[in-house]
């Protein structure tokens, strides 16, 4: 293994940050530049976005809408830098630092579907822990979500095999099973469960865990480092 590849959202950063920029920011100034209250501004603002829905890539693009709400990028730099200094920087998850340890022996990458403008401000939140990153990768940079194809990017630019790869995330489909398919390597991070890790017959003991498990889960940067440094 030479490298190992993280997800954002429920792996490195709380789940549901992005929803405050999405459904609560955006309305707000949509109700300021509109002249329009408070609800009728969120009304307008789900029903265009589900006019859209999470098939087609636009619907994860901020760019695309403050362009369709008639915002300028000026105010979307505005609300990124809020998001960066009073949500993502009290919303990583307290053992982050701890990825410094994996850095020393693996190089290190951030593997997100996050739209390149908010990856980049959540990476900048991760290096003041003192974790180098190697690379960052958004798959709504190549316009898809996180498929095969995404992936299988990902090992070309880093120039090392599939089986070379580790991929941590929270999502069974996305970062287990897909980049599983092309043989990377892939472990679930569930920060619900306490201590032990899961695999497909249940909740085992930490101890009886290897990485050929099909299912293997663990709930902490910890247990990874326990799991992949020897």
């Amino acid at each position: 293994m030479k490298v190992v590849s993280f997800d954002l959202d429920g792996t490195i950063f709380k789940k549901g940050l992005d929803d405050i920029f999405w459904n609560r920011l955006i309305p707000e100034l949509v109700a300021r530049e509109k002249g329009i209250s408070m609800d009728e501004a969120v009304r307008y603002v789900i029903n265009e976005y589900d006019s859209i829905g999470p098939n087609d890539i636009r619907w994860y693009i901020p760019e695309y809408w403050f362009c369709r709400f008639g915002l300028t990028y000026t105010m979307l730099d505005h609300l990124l830098n809020i998001m960066e200094e009073q949500y993502y920087a009290n919303g990583m998850y307290d053992d982050v630092p701890l990825l410094a340890e994996i850095g020393k022996r693996y190089r290190l990458i951030i593997s997100t579907c996050n739209p390149p403008a908010m990856a980049k401000k959540k990476l900048s939140i991760i290096k003041r822990s003192n974790v180098s990153v190697d690379a960052l990768f958004s798959s709504i940079s190549y316009n898809m979500v996180k498929s095969k194809e995404f992936y299988s990017i990902i090992c070309k630019e880093m120039n090392v095999s599939a089986e070379s790869i580790l991929h941590v995330g929270d999502d069974v489909v996305q970062d287990l099973k897909v980049p599983r398919s092309i043989g990377m390597q892939a472990i679930l991070m569930d920060r619900r469960c306490e201590g032990n890790y899961y695999n497909d017959k249940g909740l085992v003991n930490k101890r009886a865990i290897r990485m050929h498990d099909v299912e293997c889960v663990v709930c902490s940067i910890k247990e990874l480092i326990d799991m992949i440094i020897q």
